[in-house]
C-alpha cells in the first residue's frame, strides 16, 4: 500500500511482519551532465531499520517514482 509518512513523504507498506515503510530519497546527480542518479532507500519497521544507496542510469525505470 502506498501511503505518506509523518513528514508527508511517500511510503510503501509491504510484508506481513507489521507495517514497514520504504522511504526513497529524491534522486541527485553527482555532476550535471552525468546520466546516473543516486538516491537512498530506507526500510523501517518494528524489526528495525536498514538503508542502502542506489545508483541508477536515467531511463532504466528506477528513477520513475520521482516523476509521479
Amino acid at each position: 500500500m502506498v501511503d505518506d509518512d509523518d513528514s508527508g513523504r511517500p511510503a510503501v507498506r509491504a510484508g506481513n511482519a507489521g507495517p514497514a515503510f520504504l522511504l526513497l530519497s529524491e534522486p541527485t546527480r553527482r555532476f550535471e551532465d552525468e546520466p546516473t542518479l543516486d538516491f537512498l532507500i530506507r526500510a523501517c519497521g518494528p524489526w528495525g531499520s536498514i538503508e542502502t544507496s542506489v545508483e541508477t542510469w536515467a531511463g532504466d525505470g528506477l528513477d520513475a517514482y520521482d516523476d509521479a
